[in-house]
């Protein structure tokens, strides 16, 4: 499907097109707040513009004073009031279709809590129609309501739900349903965190659960998600597409905060939905696993920031550009234009992104193991319907204080459930009319026992025994979170946790930040990545658009590689050495540098660089480049043989699969270098028992690598060495 198109039916809408009255409601996420306040009740916020004029309030012949005039605009709660009565005025949509007269069916659902990594299971009561009303790309979708699971009769007409039921139309395993339900709750978390830094709008990414339909033959899966009305939009895509036609800032910001706040670790991306309801969302993570076949690593990333500019959004927000060359900017003016149309704008109140502290959590780590440290706690919750996993050593694997704020949040939440009960927020949104939304409402569930919800969870587990740690601290300066001190609850507990973990994560999108931290990070730079696979991206004319047969932009792809050789990019380090000394190269293989002195040096200084990274082949260029001289810029006396023994003994040292290295095996490297001390040479006096050790370990090495001839030479050149080293001792005595 053409990237510029929607995929209409891999979201929850995009099926219907909405009577002209609700195409004018703005959908944006609504609160518990919203829900319970009164539409008719007017009420004044932040909103309101305040202006002095000149009024007359005495009588004819007195003078005038400014008064304030307070001119009401209608405030967030009251739009959406305004939504849910335009809502509700238009009643089922799915009333012609006849849902209701369906056979009832008993399903399992599955539903993936992202704070913890832990899934619930629960029985719910379904109506399906047997054929599907719509296809995407990849799925199928079917018309369907849900029973609630908070109401205790059995009337589908006042207490069901409209849903959309998704299957693969080609069979998949049973496994990628639950890992697309994974993906999307947490990227929710995503979202919940960008809401908390008060955009001028804020964004919700929908609700999605499995359900197995345990009554059919083979107990088909099916991803659930609630129908809402309207027109279904693709802001952007996973691989650059960003939507021209009206464009929005808020998705573009949402997913530029999602790359600075992970700590350049993820991205959420292929932002799609109702309004700013997304749904069936992408996460690029930087090492590009996890998350199906839409995660294209660095890859993604490059192509989101090749088609981004910083909006007003992204401004308030304290996010930075990503830097572009000259030529890929000015292509993306028009966009720029486009922004400028945009009548969200930025209010002032955002809270910014600040920088991290020194303390830094491995954020992916955490989102990937924190299932295993909680997932063997409660009877109800386990790591994967598929297949519980053990334990496995999380707690070892992170630094004290996080693995006593793991346990705390988890312990409260407990403490919490024992005490109180829960009920969760996944049966989440709803616009038909209730009196109270499903995740509020405290009547427990048909047939539930008294001190259990309504969704299965077991409420009185037992307690998990502390792990004997230091004393529990979110923050790396030791002091305990104000939430988790006060015994909050369990799921305020665990989100106060995941709040922590990413408020460390905070990195800027511009070269001049990453340079400066690179110089003491031992990890490589997933910004320099990113650059590197851009100029990839260039050369083989990914950016041509339809005219494929034009040149390639040659100075962009320069541009990135530079910032790439900036962040400590091995890889582009090499290239670029290459390119200044002209040897062959891979990666803009048609880009000649003018052969001059000053060309060399820096050629030199960057095999250096790659030599002091661990790159071994960089180390015996070098090496030879200072015995013989072959690319040294000022020729015979920059020749060094002190440094050429330097780098070929750290090549022999370093460790690698020696049938990788065929050309340059250890023992010939050992072999040269002691050749070279035996003998001496330019700025290396001869050191005949030094040499002697270096011919007897060449020695092993041969005889290791089964090269017998190699080997007996060694050792009678190891032999001849130690003689002369005996012989200018006796001279010494004599002298």
């Amino acid at each position: 499907m053409p990237e510029s198109q929607d995929a209409s039916c891999d979201g929850p809408t995009g099926h219907l097109e909405l009577s002209q009255e609700l195409d004018q409601i703005d959908l944006c996420p609504i609160t518990l707040d919203d829900i319970k306040a009164d539409p008719h009740r007017p009420q004044i916020d932040e909103s309101e513009i305040i202006e002095w004029k000149q009024r007359d309030h005495f009588a004819t012949g007195k003078r005038k004073r400014p008064v304030p005039i307070v001119i009401k605009t209608p405030s967030t709660r009251q739009l959406w009031n305004r939504a849910i009565s335009k809502a509700n005025s238009l009643g089922d949509s799915w009333e012609n279709f006849d849902v209701e007269g369906l056979k009832t069916e008993k399903a399992t659902r599955y539903r993936y809590k992202a704070l913890t990594g832990t899934w619930v299971t629960d029985e719910v009561s379904i109506k399906m129609e047997p054929e599907h009303f719509n296809a995407g790309a990849m799925r199928r979708c079917f018309r369907a309501k849900k029973l609630s699971n908070f109401c205790h009769h059995s009337s589908w007409h006042r207490e069901s739900n409209n849903y959309v039921a998704k299957a693969y139309m080609v069979p998949v395993d049973r496994r990628t349903y639950f890992d697309d339900v994974k993906l999307q709750m947490e990227a929710k978390l995503w979202s919940e965190e960008y809401n908390r830094h008060n955009p001028p709008k804020k964004v919700d990414i929908m609700q999605m659960c499995v359900v197995e339909m345990t009554e059919r033959p083979d107990k088909p899966l099916y991803h659930f998600e609630h129908f809402i009305d309207g027109s279904y939009v693709k802001y952007n895509s996973n691989s650059g597409f960003v939507r021209d036609e009206n464009l929005r800032l808020t998705p573009q910001a949402f997913s530029h905060f999602t790359f600075e706040r992970s700590g350049h670790e993820l991205v959420v991306v292929d932002i799609q939905g109702v309004g700013d309801l997304y749904t069936d969302p992408q996460i690029h993570t930087a090492d590009g696993e996890s998350y199906g076949d839409g995660n294209l690593g660095t890859r993604g990333m490059a192509l989101f920031f090749h088609s981004h500019v910083c909006n007003t959004i992204c401004h308030s927000l304290n996010l930075t550009a990503f830097d572009l060359a000259p030529t890929e900017s000015k292509e993306l003016s028009t966009q720029i234009k486009l922004q400028q149309r945009s009548k969200t704008l930025s209010r002032g109140l955002e809270e910014v992104c600040a920088s991290p502290r020194e303390h830094e959590f491995d954020l992916h780590e955490y989102m990937r193991r924190r299932s295993s440290s909680s997932g063997h706690w409660s009877g109800d919750e386990v790591t994967s319907p598929l297949e519980a996993s053990s334990p496995p050593q999380f707690y070892n694997e992170l630094s004290d204080s996080a693995r006593d704020s793991a346990f705390i949040a988890k312990r409260t939440r407990f403490i919490s459930e024992s005490s109180t009960g829960s009920t969760d927020a996944n049966d989440c949104l709803r616009f038909q009319s209730c009196s109270c939304p499903e995740w509020s409402c405290p009547r427990p569930a048909a047939g539930s026992s008294p001190g259990s919800s309504g969704d299965g969870l077991c409420s009185s587990p037992s307690l998990p025994e502390r792990p004997p740690h230091t004393v529990p601290s979110l923050h790396p300066s030791g002091r305990s979170h104000p939430l988790l001190s006060q015994g909050g609850g369990g799921r305020e507990a665990e989100r106060a946790l995941f709040q922590e973990v990413i408020s460390n994560k905070q990195r800027p999108s511009n070269i001049e930040a990453e340079v400066c931290r690179i110089s003491t990070a031992e990890a490589p730079s997933i910004l320099g990545q990113i650059h590197f696979d851009l100029a990839k991206y260039h050369e083989v004319g990914r950016f041509l658009g339809e005219d494929k047969t034009a040149a390639y932009d040659r100075s962009a792809g320069m541009f990135h590689l530079e910032r790439a050789v900036d962040c400590g990019v091995r890889e582009a380090i090499i290239t670029l050495a290459d390119i200044c000394l002209g040897r062959p190269h891979d990666l803009l293989s048609d880009v000649q540098l003018e052969d001059s002195a000053e060309t060399r040096r820096r050629g030199i200084s960057l095999l250096e660089r790659a030599a002091q990274a661990g790159d071994r082949a960089a180390m015996v260029d070098l090496a030879r480049s200072y015995e013989l001289g072959t690319y040294l810029p000022a020729g015979e006396k920059d020749i060094d043989w002190n440094k050429a023994v330097h780098w070929y003994a750290l090549a022999a040292d370093t460790d690698v699969d020696e049938s990788a290295v065929a050309e340059d095996p250890t023992y010939l490297l050992m072999g040269r270098c002691a050749e070279m001390l035996k003998a001496g040479g330019p700025r290396l006096e001869p050191d005949y028992s030094r040499a002697a050790e270096v011919f007897n370990s060449a020695a092993e090495k041969a005889s290791a690598a089964m090269k017998g001839r190699a080997a007996n030479r060694y050792f009678m050149e190891a032999e001849e060495c130690w003689a002369l080293a005996e012989g200018d001792g006796e001279g010494e005595g004599e002298e």
